[in-house]
């Protein structure tokens, strides 16, 4: 790769097998398992702890609504943070 670049990733969350969240004291590391795909991509570290735990909550959540065809098309962008973070919490 080239100085300065990057590699996207565009996950379906129905590809998403799961997210598993490794912290320290105060950094975080998220690796995905995806079905698909010839290999997962990198793992993402250095977030900021506190925002890796909301964001594995979030796509916990949304990855269980899926599994389970919770429908969220007729709730508040609000409606579904709150409800798609508490059901990732558990």
């Amino acid at each position: 790769m080239f100085f300065k670049s990057k590699r996207t990733y565009n996950i379906l969350i129905e590809d998403l097998i799961s997210v598993k969240l490794s912290t320290s004291l105060f950094f975080a590391t998220m690796r995905f398992e995806i079905q698909g795909y010839e290999q997962n991509p990198a793992p993402i570290r250095y977030l900021s702890k506190q925002e890796a735990i909301k964001a594995h909550r979030l796509i916990t959540g949304l990855i269980t609504c899926k599994r389970n065809n919770i429908n969220l098309k007729k709730m508040s962008f609000e409606e579904i943070n709150e409800k798609v973070y508490q059901i990732g919490k558990h």
